[in-house]
């Protein structure tokens, strides 16, 4: 497939480039989310974590 060791690491330099780059946009993807979720929280008023999570799970127990 390679016919030398410089094809090689040009082949593994290139996927490290396409990772990086993917890395970078689901970086920006996430941080975009997270503005996203703290503007809307600027709206809403807050909200007890337990409250939360045992509402959610009285939701499921009512799904089953």
């Amino acid at each position: 497939m390679f016919r030398n060791a410089q094809e090689v690491i040009q082949a593994a330099l290139h996927l490290l480039e396409a990772e990086n780059r993917s890395h970078q946009a689901w970086l920006e993807q996430t941080r975009i989310k997270i503005d996203e979720a703290v503007k809307a929280s600027k709206h809403t008023p807050p909200i007890d974590g337990e409250t939360f999570v045992a509402s959610l799970l009285e939701r499921f127990q009512q799904a089953k």
